[in-house]
């Protein structure tokens, strides 16, 4: 027996409750761990009165649905969107498919749409906060610098795309971005639009959650989790470590499956755009930014590429040093302004500065994001050794 309430109204218990599976699963497009029911459950009588109500208000509606085991007393609480559901007008039943929450279905239904940070709006123009703070700009080859005002910090960003998406009513956490006081440390990286760079122009920069998450995965080997009414984005090993046990008891069945998808030949990688000179930073295969591509030594793996290169983040330092205007080092290259950068900085918010090789007096950026570094970044999900020639 359940009882299943509506909005915290019960009533008549819904055809195929019986049928429902619980999982949990991670879920490749969103790089999230989530939770759901498998099965779409029928609502009739006066269920489906309630629901049509609700229907012909608003097509955005949503409705809060609670299922309770009354054997178990465990108790199932969900969401399903009046857009989604599929109506029997002759029979007058309605399909009702349940989600395990609601902020899942506002990041897959948002993800793509472009935010200009710093405007301070959502999607749908509630206020919401914009966090931005100045960078400054080594010259690789002298002690001088300049200052770029109103740059966006990593976790700014994460903030303010997920309260876009969300009108506020989502928030963002990180343990890992928001560490504070180490060198080297992942938090501390700044986008800024090339423009801004060569120019310091009063220009943000214009993206999606789904651009920028999937380039900070590919750098960081991501996942997420909903917690509450927070969005929590850590790398893959924090959820492993922290994982809780479970116990299950009268298993029938337990079955085992590899994913296949996972046995890769070949690695991408490489920044979204690459300077054709290397006029700052030579060429190093593996330790540089261009996009390349690396085998993956074994007999059983299958022909599938880990693609790590990224679209939408421009990393390459020979790119970053040309914008830049003379005085800094660099040829005030207008070709890139429309592109968006990635610099990694210090806790001080001044660019880390890595010695060249072969030649003590220039510097180079974003060591941090070489491909080297990405890699070893992924190395655990690598079940074959990457071959580097």
């Amino acid at each position: 027996m359940f009882e299943v309430r509506l909005d915290g109204q019960l009533f008549e218990e819904p055809i195929g409750i019986k049928a429902l599976d619980e999982r949990i699963y991670f879920d490749k497009e969103l790089s999230m761990y989530l939770n759901q029911l498998d099965g779409d459950l029928t609502f009739k009588g006066d269920a489906y009165n309630y629901l049509r109500g609700i229907f012909n208000d608003s097509l955005c509606n949503k409705v809060d649905v609670e299922i309770k085991d009354l054997r178990t007393n465990e108790t199932y609480n969900g969401v399903s969107f009046i857009n989604d559901m599929d109506w029997n007008l002759s029979k007058r039943l309605v399909d009702v498919n349940v989600v395990s929450d609601d902020y899942v279905a506002l990041i897959k239904n948002n993800k793509s749409i472009k935010c200009q940070l710093g405007v301070g709006l959502s999607k749908n123009e509630v206020a919401i906060s914009s966090s931005m703070q100045d960078v400054d700009f080594f010259n690789p080859q002298v002690t001088l610098f300049i200052t770029r005002n109103n740059c966006f910090r990593i976790t700014s960003v994460f903030e303010e795309l997920v309260a876009f998406m969300s009108d506020g009513e989502l928030s963002f956490t990180s343990d890992y971005f928001s560490q504070s006081g180490v060198l080297s440390n992942p938090t501390y990286g700044f986008i800024l639009t090339g423009n801004h760079l060569r120019t310091n122009a009063d220009e943000t920069p214009l993206i999606s959650y789904e651009d920028f998450f999937s380039d900070m995965d590919k750098l960081h080997n991501l996942a997420g989790r909903i917690e509450g009414n927070t969005l929590r984005i850590e790398p893959k090993s924090y959820f492993i470590e922290n994982a809780q046990g479970v116990t299950i008891e009268n298993i029938n069945e337990v079955k085992q499956e590899l994913d296949r998808e996972m046995f890769y030949s070949t690695v991408k990688m490489g920044s979204a755009k690459v300077a054709d000179g290397f006029g700052y930073l030579i060429r190093l295969s593996y330790n540089g930014f261009q996009k390349e591509s690396f085998n993956l030594q074994g007999q059983c793996n299958i022909d599938t590429e880990l693609n790590l290169e990224l679209k939408t983040l421009v990393t390459d330092t020979n790119i970053i040093q040309d914008i830049q205007p003379t005085a800094n080092g660099g040829s005030d290259n207008t070709g890139y302004d429309d592109d968006i950068i990635l610099v990694k900085t210090t806790p001080a918010r001044a660019t880390e500065m890595t010695q060249t090789p072969l030649d003590a007096t220039r510097s180079y950026y974003n060591q941090f994001y070489t491909n080297a570094e990405v890699s070893e970044r992924w190395s655990d999900n690598y079940l074959f050794q990457l071959f580097n020639c």
